[in-house]
């Protein structure tokens, strides 16, 4: 088995050979400017009305939360229950 994955020098060298890039010490590379330069600045810019934002803000997928109003719920489901009682026991060990 070990001989069958051994590889001679020869195939070594000529496996290299194949893959080895050709080097031009002279060879120059365009540079590409960057594609934010090529970018039109936007002079469309109109403020946006209240109502409009809380329309697109009801037709989001995403539910957004208040924060505040949500820390202030009083989370009390059995999993959530046994869980603040767990972590209560380490924190005061």
């Amino acid at each position: 088995m070990a001989a069958i994955l051994k590889k001679t020098d020869n195939e070594i060298e000529s496996s290299t050979a194949e893959d080895a890039i050709d080097y031009d010490p002279d060879e120059t590379i365009e540079e590409c400017p960057p594609v934010v330069e090529e970018q039109q600045p936007s002079t469309h810019q109109t403020p946006i009305d209240k109502s409009i934002l809380k329309q697109r803000l009801k037709k989001s997928p995403f539910r957004w939360v208040d924060f505040k109003a949500f820390y202030d719920i009083n989370l009390s489901t059995p999993v959530h229950d046994k869980y603040l009682k767990r972590h209560e026991v380490i924190r005061l060990q």
